[in-house]
């Protein structure tokens, strides 16, 4: 996994960077049959004072969905998500991805490690680790969090022609 500085410089470096290996800066589309371009841009800043509230991540997602949509692509944005949204917002994402050409995944918020699994955090989570051995942790984490290495999967095999991902957790 590369690992990439939060700078929002470096970060559209890493999409452009992205998009031409995907091949979509380098090819000429007919009028007639523009790109298919897709992008679920999450942007959870809210939490609860146990998970701390964040003060960039909202801005960030909006940033990064008004550039995505300056480059033709059709974006689904979501802001302060619960679990359960965040499940559905991917549902409906995965329903835009086959023959898309470029699908990129966004998310900025808080995220976290569990026995060797990264989730997603969304906001109202109630999670909590507090007195909880490595068992317990894990359960608490697979029914209160969004499994990120799931949702990657799930995207990922959904039918684009090019996938990216970007956690900014």
């Amino acid at each position: 996994m590369v690992t990439v500085p939060s700078s929002a410089v470096r970060r559209w470096v890493f999409i452009l960077a992205g998009c031409w290996v995907c091949g979509f800066a380098a090819r000429a589309y007919p009028e007639d049959r523009p790109a298919s371009r897709t992008a679920l841009v999450v942007g959870n800043f809210r939490y609860e004072e146990t998970v701390g509230p964040l003060r960039n991540a909202g801005n960030d997602a909006r940033l990064v969905a008004a550039a995505l949509r300056s480059l033709g692509f059709r974006v689904l944005e979501k802001t302060n998500v619960s679990r359960d949204q965040l499940i559905h917002a991917v549902e409906d994402f995965r329903k835009t991805l086959p023959g898309a050409e470029v699908a990129v995944f966004y998310y900025a918020g808080h995220g976290i490690s569990v026995g060797g699994s990264n989730y997603l955090v969304p906001v109202k989570s109630g999670f909590s680790p507090d007195g909880a051995d490595s068992v317990s942790l894990r359960m608490r984490a697979e029914t209160r969090l969004f499994n990120a290495e799931q949702a990657v999967a799930d995207i990922t095999s959904g039918g684009a022609a090019c996938t990216i991902v970007i956690l900014d957790a």
